[in-house]
């Protein structure tokens, strides 16, 4: 299976000539305890804090399969040369007519792309979840990232 970026297709960014990259990805069907097991089985290195996540009663899945639309996008395309909240960031996606991703998207996209380079990361722009420590995160593991 190839990755993402080779098999998406092209998107013009509403407010820029932009090309903004473009994938579908099928989410739901699974439960946690699912997409925990198929990870585990695939071998993915599984972090602490996708590990709290999958298991946060905050982490959802849909019941039935679906279909969804996902754009990668950096923190300069939404308009930030510096340092941004992800307050800031999320209001500026929102802006521009994204959405924020439902918190099973990460472990379905990182089963889905079983190519990805050793050590490339992306965030997930989803509701934060918070860890065991209290502190919050919007990531998982090592996936591409969707709607930020």
């Amino acid at each position: 299976m190839s990755t993402p970026e080779a098999r998406n297709s092209q998107l013009r960014a509403s407010t820029s000539e932009k090309i903004v990259p473009t994938w579908k990805l099928t989410i739901g069907g699974k439960s946690s305890k699912e997409l925990q097991k198929e990870l585990r089985k695939g071998g993915f290195d599984v972090s602490y804090y996708a590990q709290d996540m999958l298991q946060s009663r905050d982490f959802t899945t849909l019941k039935k399969p679906e279909e969804i639309n996902l754009v990668k996008v950096s923190v300069s395309d939404l308009g930030f040369n510096d340092v941004a909240t992800t307050d800031q960031i999320y209001q500026a996606a929102k802006e521009r007519g994204y959405e924020l991703c439902p918190p099973e998207v990460g472990a379905h996209l990182r089963l889905a792309d079983q190519e990805q380079p050793m050590g490339e990361r992306f965030s997930i722009g989803m509701k934060q979840i918070t860890d065991r420590a209290s502190r919050p995160s919007g990531g998982f593991c090592s996936s591409p990232a969707c709607n930020a």
